[in-house]
């Protein structure tokens, strides 16, 4: 599939459209509340959301939280898009350690993760799922 041209990434503060897509992209799971996340959404030029990410602040360390890409707009580069938007959020607000997880079985969130830049590392403690697979990069100064 190649990418669409005109798929718009913004700042999303609609709760509802987020957990519609949460649901299609991680069908059994309940939806994360993060009352501290930004948020972003991918919209096709009329408007219906294809993905969304989100990334909160943790003491000195950001961590790129949830992010998922509705089957029909998977291998449009949505995914790495959606990471250098909130990268470009953190350069912004000053830079600093970005951290994220990725289930042990997400090899294409993985694959996109290392494509940005991101290395394996070992938290002192994990915070994820059971098996996952964490990773890091600074970002900024």
């Amino acid at each position: 599939m190649r990418p669409h041209p005109r798929t718009l990434i913004r700042r999303d503060y609609c709760l509802a459209t987020r957990e519609r897509l949460d649901r299609l992209c991680f069908a059994g799971e309940p939806p994360p509340r993060w009352a501290d996340a930004v948020w972003w959404v991918a919209r096709r030029p009329d408007g219906f959301p294809v993905a969304f990410a989100g990334l909160r602040r943790r003491g000195f360390v950001w961590e790129l939280v949830r992010a998922g890409v509705a089957p029909e707009a998977r291998g449009e580069g949505l995914q790495l898009r959606l990471i250098r938007t909130r990268e470009a959020f953190v350069a912004r607000a000053g830079g600093g350690l970005v951290t994220t997880y990725t289930a042990a079985h997400g090899l294409a969130s993985a694959n996109n993760l290392i494509r940005a830049g991101y290395r394996l590392y070992r938290p002192r403690s994990a915070w994820g799922l059971a098996g996952s697979l964490y990773f890091s990069r600074r970002v900024g100064r």
